[in-house]
């Protein structure tokens, strides 16, 4: 009978729009990390496409709406793949990466980047890091210490997320450690299941990826 008739207005709508990364989890103070291996793809294979999701935190709109994105200054010197340790650097746009689209649909909460990583001769033995952060614009503007990173690598595989290298983590028991060609003789079989099952194969290369490194890891900043 006394309960306020107004409660219902918890956004301000006179501020912006914030547009964040997220991988499902409520929390907007995240760090995501993928990968985009060329090590065990063809050497003709000189471009790959990624698209990042991002979220809208506000009031859709009934009409397409762009957004602007920055890359900052990788903290992180060096990052471990199969248990080698290679030298960071910050990914140079039009040399490492391009980015296409920028894009928050009419009527959607679910905007999209569109990034293009390039193959080059300096990731044969280093890591360029593209990390990308939600740049403040006319409509939008990003959450702190919110981003995602792209890590671009080509030379010896890299270990997945789920394996890692060493007997601390639970699919040592399993696997063993980690070593390239071990890891290309388990892609070999899971490949195989296409001929066998390729129904099966279909689903567990929409849940895992094709070459079983699918997801995001996350940490808080």
């Amino acid at each position: 009978f006394l309960s306020c008739s107004d409660t219902w207005l918890m956004y301000d709508t006179s501020q912006k729009d914030k547009l964040y990364f997220s991988d499902g989890y409520q929390s907007l103070d995240r760090y995501l990390s993928t990968e985009a291996p060329f090590a065990l793809l063809d050497e003709s294979v000189k471009e790959l496409r990624q698209t990042i999701s991002v979220k809208l935190l506000g009031m859709v709109a009934d009409h397409d709406r762009t957004f602007e994105v920055q890359a900052i200054h990788d903290t992180t010197t060096n990052y471990t793949t199969g248990g080698v340790a290679r030298e960071l650097y910050d990914a140079v746009e039009g040399e490492d990466y391009t980015i296409d689209e920028l894009i928050v649909p009419a009527g959607s909460v679910e905007g999209r980047i569109e990034v293009t990583v390039k193959r080059t001769e300096k990731i044969k033995d280093k890591i360029a890091s593209l990390v990308l952060q939600i740049a403040e614009s006319d409509e939008f503007q990003g959450v702190p210490r919110n981003v995602h990173r792209i890590l671009i690598s080509d030379g010896i595989a890299a270990c997945p997320n789920w394996w890692y290298y060493d007997s601390a983590h639970q699919w040592y028991e399993y696997l063993g450690e980690f070593r390239e060609d071990k890891y290309r003789k388990l892609l070999e079989f899971y490949h195989a299941i296409e001929n066998s099952n390729p129904t099966l194969y279909a689903n567990m290369v929409a849940c895992f990826g094709k070459n079983i490194d699918k997801g995001t890891y996350t940490s808080e900043t």
